[in-house]
């Protein structure tokens, strides 16, 4: 075991993803140059955190720090050796204190880039200002500092939290889309546009991976229909071709029936059923596998919401609901394997 490079050793300890407490347990079981590559993470890890506000057209940021290393100016942190460095998130929000206003051009250009090429598949970027928080123009900034960011896009992170601040919030999930990006969630709200871009846009989020979440909240006043038939056949397409799915989740506000769901062809060897519950005012539209995969669409008729899960709604297997004969076509079409 000793005759493995020590440079091996430390790709694979960073490739693990762990906070310093655990690699130090790690450390604590190993011998060798797994023990010291251990220790070099317990060590030497440093989780940040980057959080920016924007407000009334003035910048600020903080970098926090695990409370192990504390905190560290900017300067301090480029310094540290790339390899320890680890970005938990980025967000951008107008409810921060202000805690150092610095020139966007430093914050854009300098800060945002080097902490988005340090994100991992477990992090996450929040914009959290509204729309009449920050404008088109001052987004499309952050966008762009964002995006040009070395390797950005390319490898996976696991959340992004968008609101809509007009067409480039689209031309950026589009630019990530486009640069392969794995999302595992994505948030939006009722704020976008329910059009044939934002659709389409939405569509290709749904390529067969491992994990797919697709989160819209209601936006006050605001209630576009963003979920649609074309994005439901692309939801059970993405299940039905995923190899080694954990987890799906689709949830948004609904406020029509089961029919658009009921209209998405259904591929071959799936089996579909529609259940209504007894004392509930849902229903349950269920697809299964012959290897036992099953996806479940529930909606929520008082709360006017759907959400699609695999691993299923467990409620469905509830003797008490009812098996509903669907007067609507079962439309099958030649499906691509």
């Amino acid at each position: 075991m000793d005759s493995v490079p020590f440079a091996f050793c430390m790709d694979l300890m960073g490739h693990l993803n762990l906070d310093w407490g655990k690699y130090e347990k790690l450390a604590n079981v190993l011998t060798g140059r797994w023990k010291a590559a251990a220790n070099s993470f317990a060590e030497n890890v440093h989780d940040l955190e980057l959080r920016c506000k924007v407000e009334e057209g003035e910048w600020s940021y903080i970098v926090l720090a695990d409370s192990r290393s504390g905190d560290k100016p900017f300067d301090e942190i480029v310094a540290l050796n790339d390899r320890f460095i680890r970005c938990k998130y980025i967000s951008i929000d107008i409810l921060y204190e202000v805690v150092d206003l610095r020139p966007k051009e430093e914050i854009l250009a300098q800060v945002i880039p080097f902490m988005a090429q340090h994100l991992r598949r477990s992090s996450g970027i929040y914009f959290r200002n509204t729309p009449s928080d920050l404008s088109e123009e001052e987004a499309g900034m952050l966008f762009g500092s964002l995006l040009v960011s070395h390797g950005f896009g390319l490898r996976d992170f696991g959340t992004l939290c968008l609101p809509y601040y007009g067409p480039e919030s689209e031309s950026f999930l589009n630019s990530l889309l486009d640069r392969g990006c794995s999302l595992q969630t994505l948030c939006l709200d009722t704020s976008w546009p329910d059009s044939q871009a934002v659709e389409d846009i939405i569509v290709e989020l749904f390529t067969p991976r491992p994990k797919i979440s697709l989160i819209i909240y209601p936006n006050g006043d605001k209630r576009n229909y963003i979920l649609s038939a074309k994005i439901f056949e692309a939801i059970v397409n993405a299940w039905n071709k995923a190899e080694n799915l954990s987890s799906l989740n689709v949830y948004g506000p609904w406020h029509a029936g089961s029919e658009e769901v009921l209209f998405v062809p259904v591929p071959p060897s799936v089996t579909r059923k529609l259940l209504k519950a007894q004392e509930e005012n849902k229903s349950f539209t269920v697809w299964s596998k012959e290897n036992g995969s099953t996806l479940s669409c529930t909606i929520d008729y008082t709360e006017h919401k759907i959400q699609f899960r695999s691993p299923p709604d467990d409620r469905f297997n509830d003797p008490d609901n009812l098996t509903i004969l669907v007067s609507l076509p079962d439309i099958r079409i030649p499906y691509e394997v």
